[in-house]
């Protein structure tokens, strides 16, 4: 599974509305929030073409992938050179790490919110903030967010949905292995998951943190990746 960014699977909308429908066989079809103009819909690769974007940045290697995949992607939807309108806001992931370890996601919203509120004002419709750990505040942002945030965990449950898949395996941080954004999100569209042992997770979570958010790209980090999910492969999960 490819992480790509949307909102609630199947039907269920974002704070106001954005929302996502899965029928069997088809990709998702994105639809905007009531009354607004235009469209926001993808044919494969969740490429939304006519919509201003919000980044709402935690890790910058996250927040440049994002970046850069949506302007990529682009092209072959938008033609050469061409992507949609992007607008990025980054707090530093030092004032986001003390109220994850302390898990007081009313302070994690709270960084969110500020940033939503940045790329809201300078004109984003809606945002992604490609940081799985951010979305354990997601119900508390959503409420009071001035422009919809697209779910990175409902849109690769849309998208398992679409490709048939049954069983996922779900690597991240540790706050993503061991809490709820992902069993939610699986759960609501009746696809089981799983998480590596807790020796793997722990070595996960020290690549992610001590390597890859630095921009650092190994090969025993790649390698490390690829034996664990060949591992939880052998177990029939995709």
């Amino acid at each position: 599974m490819i992480n790509r960014c949307g909102s609630r699977s199947p039907v269920a909308g974002g704070f106001s509305g954005l929302r996502v429908k899965t029928t069997p066989g088809d990709s998702p079809a994105f639809a905007r929030p009531p009354g607004a103009p235009g469209r926001l819909w993808s044919a494969n690769s969740f490429i939304i073409t006519d919509m201003h974007i919000g980044i709402v940045a935690c890790s910058v290697e996250g927040a440049a992938l994002c970046y850069r995949t949506i302007a990529t992607e682009a092209a072959a939807v938008m033609g050469e050179h061409n992507h949609p309108e992007v607008t990025l806001h980054s707090i530093p992931m030092a004032e986001y790490l003390p109220p994850l370890d302390a898990m007081d996601l009313e302070r994690v919203a709270a960084l969110i919110l500020r940033s939503a509120a940045v790329v809201a004002q300078a004109g984003a419709e809606f945002f992604i903030c490609p940081d799985n750990t951010c979305h354990l505040a997601y119900d508390l942002v959503a409420a009071r967010s001035p422009i919809p945030w697209l779910s990175i965990a409902d849109v690769v449950a849309a998208e398992a949905l679409r490709r048939g898949l049954k069983r996922l395996a779900v690597l991240g941080t540790r706050y993503t292995m061991d809490g709820p954004v992902y069993p939610n999100a699986l759960r609501r569209v009746g696809i089981e998951w799983a998480i590596p042992h807790a020796l793997e997770r722990a070595e996960i979570d020290r690549i992610i943190f001590q390597e890859l958010v630095k921009g650092v790209f190994t090969e025993e980090a790649r390698l490390y990746f690829n034996q664990v999910i060949e591992r939880m492969k052998g177990q029939g999960l995709s």
